[in-house]
């Protein structure tokens, strides 16, 4: 009786464990995590405990969205490798936005982990024709190449003369969380 009723709370649990999920599910509600973290940090409320999780949250969603795109373009003819290379992008940014919430590391300095997220994401974006409506995969594309011409101008000759192109901030970071949002409402196993 009472392996019973132990088996019955594991599988609760299981429920409860969002790294548990199927990977569709975990798709889904890191990308509305994302994109909800991501709306309240551009708000720039000033209470230090909500930027604080919200930082977080943007941190794990990003990371797990990134880690989750290899499923996504898998059967698109990507070299074997992408596997092991988004695990470390997805890495790569956890630790990123993770020293950029905790304030260990300034956002000038963190920026230059935001260019390789833009290279990368521009080489996703080529792979998943078909996987990611094209709208969203143009939206992020935009994005993507606006932020990476204007972090290159930044590290490469310290100056800001296009700093309009900050702006591409929004079209790279709601584009892709979005898009994979959309993609993972099409994904089959």
């Amino acid at each position: 009786m009472i392996d019973l009723y132990l088996e019955k709370e594991r599988r609760n649990m299981k429920k409860l464990n969002i790294f548990l999920l199927d990977i569709k599910t975990q798709g889904k509600l890191s990308a509305v995590t994302y994109v909800v973290a991501l709306t309240f940090d551009m708000l720039e409320l000033d209470i230090q405990s909500l930027n604080f999780l919200m930082g977080f949250l943007l941190a794990i969603s990003m990371s797990n969205l990134i880690l989750l795109s290899y499923p996504l373009i898998e059967k698109k003819g990507v070299p074997e490798n992408w596997k092991t290379g988004t695990a470390m992008v997805a890495t790569t940014m956890l630790i990123a936005n993770l020293l950029e919430t905790s304030g260990a590391m300034p956002g000038d300095d963190i920026a230059i982990f935001y260019l390789f997220f833009c290279i990368i994401t521009i080489s996703y974006l080529t792979a998943a024709d078909g996987v990611i409506p094209n709208v969203w995969r143009y939206i992020t594309g935009i994005g993507a190449f606006g932020m990476t011409v204007i972090l290159f101008e930044n590290y490469l000759f310290s100056t800001e003369t296009l700093g309009f192109l900050w702006i591409s901030y929004l079209p790279l970071t709601y584009g892709f969380g979005i898009g994979n949002y959309l993609a993972w409402n099409k994904y089959e196993e």
